[in-house]
């Protein structure tokens, strides 16, 4: 029988980004001197809801989860009780930052020659059991 998992904010976007891929872009920026002096988003190929992360991570470690999206006043009354909890799981300030999509307006920027790395080629290897 699955769990039930009650998750605030579902709608939540975010775009991750492999961290190799940040740290590949870093690098090439110390020797560009087209880079100096700029600022660059840098995100991942593809946008996923809060929701649609947490069920393909359960998904990979095999776990049976319904995910329940809760409405706004649900999510800030669920964050408002579990940031009193022990190891404070969930705050005000998480469910705030939840408020703003983490993505990114354009593609990873083509001046570092890099194709970003999607979820789906990484989370794999280091969930799955």
């Amino acid at each position: 029988m699955p769990g039930v998992f009650p998750l605030a904010c579902p709608g939540a976007r975010f775009q991750p980004v492999y961290v190799e891929d940040a740290v590949r872009a870093f690098m090439e920026s110390l020797d560009n001197h087209k880079t100096f002096g700029q600022r660059y988003d840098l995100c991942g190929p593809k946008v996923y809801s809060l929701h649609e992360i947490v069920e393909y991570v359960a998904k990979l470690i095999g776990k049976r989860v319904c995910v329940i999206g809760l409405p706004d006043g649900l999510s800030y009354l669920q964050a408002a009780t579990l940031e009193f909890m022990p190891g404070k799981p969930f705050s005000l300030d998480n469910y705030r930052s939840l408020q703003i999509d983490s993505v990114c307006e354009k593609g990873f920027p083509g001046v570092f020659g890099i194709k970003p790395t999607s979820l789906e080629e990484i989370a794999p290897g280091y969930l799955q059991k």
